[in-house]
């Protein structure tokens, strides 16, 4: 291990699409680039306030539901409602 080198355990917590299709992956690619950091992640179909709990990091979509809590953006889910015209 290199001196300054990244080491140590990140909880994270995603929900199942989101994790399986972006976080695993990104995860995967980052302790491959720091071998000495663990990763433990678990997927859940519900939102968690990860406050009062073990977890690190909560990758979810939508606002906050605490204000304690520090947001980052790091993608649009820009969403488009279609119907068609016998629904009207």
């Amino acid at each position: 291990m290199q001196h300054g080198e990244l080491k140590g355990r990140i909880t994270v917590h995603s929900s199942l699409r989101i994790g399986h299709k972006h976080t695993a992956p990104l995860l995967g690619e980052f302790v491959g680039q720091h071998p000495f950091i663990q990763i433990d992640l678990e997927l859940s179909p519900l939102p968690l306030n990860i406050l009062g709990t073990s977890f690190d990091i909560a990758i979810r979509v939508g606002g906050l539901s605490d204000s304690r809590l520090k947001a980052k953006l790091l993608a649009r889910n820009r969403r488009i409602v279609c119907a068609g015209p016998s629904y009207f």
